[in-house]
């Protein structure tokens, strides 16, 4: 009984926190999202007035104005929740996967306060966008799930054929119109977080046992997909290929994306 507990904890929980936090691993409920949220709420000197059964979750304070928190593990479960966003100010979660959220609500996500937790995407670019990938930092189009500190890995289509751009996304993504065809895109800042010397190419990609099944490439890399749950197949390829960017992907290593 005790091994099959151990094995089912580590199974829903695989991304273990830093010392000094209220969990040993990161959040996998709201009532862990609870128990991380109290200590951040605390060192912003935010006062708890209520925790309830009921929506809103939370009753606070801050400089003696009222806030009403739902607490979320993931933030569009706002939604399949159907809460009513007029009733609420904040919703506190440990992933901000609401990109559409209403203008009236602060999503925190936790994950990013503490600097933790990212996903992985994989778009693709072609013609003239294959030339602004190749310079440095830049506003540009991302997936539209796409999150602060995601990691995102455009692959080159035709001619190239390959992934050699991997870029962080550094500010929330919005809506905005877009200079290189009709019509409004989702749009970040990004930063580049790598060039890789030794191309991952399609066939690589087609040829891996894992890889080969995932939806971008089933999809044949049209748009942008979540690659998070092939990040540790496609880390370990970058990095067999590319020794010498382990120190810079470090940082990105599989066990620190969102579980």
């Amino acid at each position: 009984m005790a091994k099959h507990a151990k094995k089912s904890l580590a199974k829903v929980q695989p991304m273990p926190l830093p010392d000094g936090f209220g969990l040993r691993y990161a959040p996998v409920n709201e009532m862990g999202v609870v128990v991380l949220f109290l200590d951040w709420a605390r060192k912003r000197k935010i006062r708890i007035e209520q925790i309830r059964p009921n929506f809103p979750d939370c009753i606070a304070s801050l400089h003696g104005k009222e806030i009403r928190i739902e607490f979320e593990l993931k933030a569009r479960s706002f939604v399949s929740h159907r809460h009513d966003p007029k009733g609420c100010d904040w919703v506190v979660c440990w992933e901000n996967n609401w990109s559409d959220a209403p203008k009236n609500l602060t999503i925190i996500s936790l994950a990013e306060e503490f600097g933790l937790g990212f996903n992985v995407w994989v778009k693709s670019v072609t013609g003239d966008e294959i030339s602004f990938v190749k310079s440095k930092d830049k506003s540009w189009s991302v997936p539209s799930g796409a999150r602060t500190g995601d990691l995102i890995l455009y692959y080159r289509k035709s001619p190239d054929r390959f992934i050699a751009d991997l870029f962080r996304v550094t500010c929330q993504p919005t809506k905005q119109r877009a200079g290189w065809k009709p019509g409004r895109d989702v749009m970040a800042s990004i930063t580049r977080v790598a060039s890789l010397k030794d191309p991952i190419h399609l066939e690589d990609l087609q040829s891996h046992r894992r890889i080969k099944s995932a939806g971008f490439i089933r999809g044949q890399l049209q748009g942008g997909y979540k690659a998070t749950s092939q990040w540790a197949d496609l880390y370990k390829l970058i990095l067999d290929k590319n020794p010498s960017a382990r120190k810079t992907l470090a940082r990105y290593s599989p066990d620190k994306v969102f579980g």
